[in-house]
């Protein structure tokens, strides 16, 4: 996860099924993208207007239409791809975090490839990415698998970093 900073905005996304539509909170640097005059915590426990989460339940909008948004409604100009990896910072992870990361952004990216809409403009990059990503996933399945088998006791692979990776 990011460290807040000047130039990071941190969302909270999340779906609950008694209101049928997923919502989005401003969690850092809301002064970006909104200035309603009311106080930190009011900015945090109000959500989002997004056009993604009001067409929810009409177009057939998915998750990742909320996320191209908030990426878009963030970053200046638009980005071509609003799902482009940072991949030195994924590969730079602890082994652990890297495991988990890549599984999770591969899951996302393979969900969008197969019913994403095929007409964005940026889909084949996103496919583009996959392959990449699908290769640092496994690598660091098996480098966290052969850690598991060669760890004693005391010792945790959870904690351990890829070789050649500064630790905390």
């Amino acid at each position: 996860m990011a460290v807040p900073e000047v130039n990071c905005t941190l969302f909270l996304l999340a779906g609950y099924a008694k209101y049928g539509r997923p919502y989005a909170w401003i969690r850092s640097n809301h002064e970006r993208l909104v200035n309603i005059g009311g106080t930190d915590s009011m900015v945090k426990d109000t959500p989002m207007k997004l056009k993604s989460i009001t067409d929810w339940q009409t177009q057939g909008i998915r998750v990742w239409d909320v996320v191209s948004e908030l990426v878009c409604l963030c970053t200046i100009p638009s980005p071509s791809n609003p799902f482009a990896l940072d991949m030195r910072y994924v590969k730079n992870l602890p082994l652990l975090e890297r495991l988990l990361v890549t599984g999770a952004l591969l899951n996302f990216l393979e969900m969008y490839v197969v019913f994403g809409n095929r007409d964005e403009l940026y889909y084949d990059k996103v496919v583009d990415e996959v392959k990449p990503l699908r290769r640092l996933h496994v690598q660091s399945l098996l480098e966290f698998q052969r850690l598991q088998g060669s760890t004693g006791a005391g010792r945790s692979p959870t904690m351990q970093h890829s070789p050649g990776v500064e630790g905390p």
